[in-house]
């Protein structure tokens, strides 16, 4: 009996192995485009990382990527918080953070990054339009990037997400 099934499992393994060779595929496939991955936040129309505009303090806190008040932004018309994991401020207005001020390291989805020129943002963001101080475009409902310039210079060197509130 003990053969017999020897024989049965052996047959059965030699019947599963064959010479053939599948064919190869004559189509090539292409990337639709090239994507760079690394850790640098991410400014996007909700935020930035897990920091969204629209929470409230404590929500904000809880993401871990809010520090302390910032006594020294007299220019601020209500309280602002340092950011963790780029350089800049969340401000509250109404008991939720209504704008998000950047000075360094972030970059937008489409790839603008600080130190870039003003060409590169007309560029990526054609439909920018230019305000006495800096530009601005439309990114949802009451919600629009900025981005500024040192003494109307050509490097970008502030960018941000802002709602309508006490910075208006």
């Amino acid at each position: 009996m003990r053969a017999l099934a020897v024989l049965v499992v052996g047959t059965l393994l030699l019947a599963g192995c064959t010479t053939a060779q599948p064919s190869p595929s004559s189509t090539t496939a292409v990337p639709a485009r090239t994507v760079v991955v690394d850790d640098v936040p991410v400014l996007n129309p909700g935020g930035l990382g897990k920091v969204r505009l629209g929470m409230t303090l404590e929500e904000l806190r809880a993401t871990g990527e809010v520090g302390e008040q910032l006594d020294d932004w007299p220019q601020a018309n209500c309280p602002v918080y340092e950011l963790k994991r780029a350089s800049g401020w969340v401000g509250i207005d109404g008991g939720v953070a209504v704008d998000l001020r950047l000075e360094g390291g972030a970059r937008t989805p489409e790839g603008l990054r600080f130190g870039e020129s003003r060409q590169r943002l007309e560029q990526l963001y054609p439909t920018a339009e230019l305000t006495p101080h800096g530009y601005v475009l439309p990114v949802a409902e009451s919600r629009f990037y900025y981005f500024g310039f040192t003494n109307a210079g050509d490097t970008v060197n502030v960018m941000g997400l802002r709602q309508i509130g006490c910075f208006l």
